[in-house]
């Protein structure tokens, strides 16, 4: 997909690289990507003035702001009544059983001339994750183990007493 911005680790493994010093080709065959995205991130490097080691003590969030900035999205009246929307939407999606869906319905309701459900999708997605980015964590396999408790629980009879 053209113009899709990568990984922060991936970023990061350019600048390093770049600073040892490294072609741009060789980065670019090493990390599985076009000699052209390595010229762009080294471009935007080279403009911020600054190290590899300044560089490399920042979080991926500050990272992602300086050398992704925030695109902003051109201004009209649905576009707004749907942004306006979201903030309510996130709050309802916390809601047990509630979903994308309905919250589409529930916003079709309110304004039946907005957007389809497709728009209103990728608005959602970009507004999501301009509000709440994800945060890739780098483990060993096997070390830790993760849980996900979202969503309803399973009921559990005792075989012996018939008690929930």
């Amino acid at each position: 997909m053209a113009n899709k911005p990568i990984s922060m680790s991936k970023l990061r493994q350019i600048i390093k690289l770049y600073s040892q010093p490294m072609g741009k080709r060789k980065i670019g065959i090493r990390l599985g990507m076009s000699k052209n995205t390595v010229t762009v991130y080294v471009e935007r490097f080279k403009a911020l003035k600054t190290t590899w080691d300044e560089l490399s003590k920042l979080t991926d969030f500050e990272l992602n702001k300086l050398f992704l900035p925030p695109q902003e999205m051109p201004s009209n009246p649905r576009l707004q009544e749907l942004l306006d929307f979201f903030p309510e939407m996130e709050k309802q999606m916390r809601r047990r059983g509630m979903t994308a869906l309905r919250q589409f319905e529930e916003f079709k309701r309110r304004h039946p001339d907005g957007y389809a459900i497709t728009a209103f999708y990728f608005y959602y997605n970009q507004w999501r994750k301009k509000i709440n980015p994800t945060m890739h964590i780098e483990h060993k396999v096997g070390d830790k183990m993760y849980v996900d408790y979202a969503g309803g629980t399973l009921p559990y009879v005792d075989i012996d007493t018939g008690d929930f």
